[in-house]
């Protein structure tokens, strides 16, 4: 069985890399993240606020299987989003282990600091899409 991913694009027609730290889920524009991490991501956030995992359903498994793939929001979505996802990267890091040992659905234990990161790449994509008031790309491959 082949690894699904949850695909997010900045915006930069340049295609100028994120202006963030190095990572080992973005090159260049692309943030690359394992579907199934991504999801423990979501399912975390929907623990405390139910409204911040719809928030971010909508900006990925939402757009799987559409024609369009960009994700465009508002100025006040964007900064919302960017709020959120910088409180949730910093309760991650507070949290329990959100993965505690590898299973077949859950093939690596990565350590909470590695979803929190994974929450750090995507906040890297809004944060150019608010800058450069363009949409971003969402999908999943």
């Amino acid at each position: 069985m082949s690894r699904s991913w949850q695909l997010f694009e900045g915006p930069d027609p340049d295609d100028r890399p994120l202006p963030t730290p190095p990572s080992p889920w973005i090159e260049g524009q692309l943030v690359r993240l394992p579907l199934e991490h991504w999801q423990i991501v979501v399912d975390f956030a929907a623990k405390s606020s139910p409204d911040v995992a719809r928030q971010l359903s909508g900006i990925s498994f939402a757009a799987a299987g559409q024609d369009d793939d960009r994700i465009a929001l508002e100025p006040s979505e964007l900064q919302s989003l960017l709020k959120n996802l910088e409180r949730l990267a910093l309760a991650i890091r507070q949290a329990e282990p959100l993965v505690r040992e590898a299973t077949a659905a859950v093939p690596d234990e990565f350590v909470n600091e590695e979803h929190a990161r994974m929450v750090e790449a995507v906040r890297a994509v809004v944060t150019e899409a608010l800058r450069l008031g363009l949409p971003f790309r969402a999908w999943i491959d």
